[in-house]
């Protein structure tokens, strides 16, 4: 049976997650670090099970999730947004250089592995004559 409990989501970091953390600031900033460093070493082992041909993707990753997580990356934090509210277009007026240039990078990545799918699967009617 699946073990549930939380990877490296304690309470207290979801706590730091959610700007209710009550904590003294140095141990704060340290769950931040460790929140950061965490993550980016459960994405490598998420990349490692997606790639791995003994593991069926379909089993482990959810389509829905999916959409939750890249949609997480491409809105904006501000506190202007609802909870769920996705942003159609992200402009620098809007929401600063810095997070549209990050979008933009996503955006270009997410585009060179959704293409080669994306022509094999619908191709272009015009180029198909």
């Amino acid at each position: 049976m699946a073990d549930d409990t939380p990877v490296f989501l304690t309470d207290q970091r979801r706590a730091v997650l959610t700007g209710e953390y009550d904590g003294a600031d140095s141990t704060e900033r340290a769950h931040r670090s460790n929140i950061r460093a965490r993550s980016r070493t459960a994405l490598d082992e998420l990349i490692e099970v997606a790639a791995s041909p003994e593991i069926d993707n379909s089993e482990v990753f959810d389509p829905d999730q999916v959409f939750r997580l890249l949609r997480a990356l491409l809105t904006p934090r501000q506190e202007d947004l609802d909870g769920d509210e996705f942003v159609n277009f992200v402009t620098p007026e809007k929401y600063g250089e810095d997070f549209t240039a990050y979008a933009d990078r996503l955006y270009v990545q997410m585009d060179k592995v959704m293409k080669p799918y994306r022509d094999s699967r619908f191709p272009d009617p015009e180029t198909e004559r």
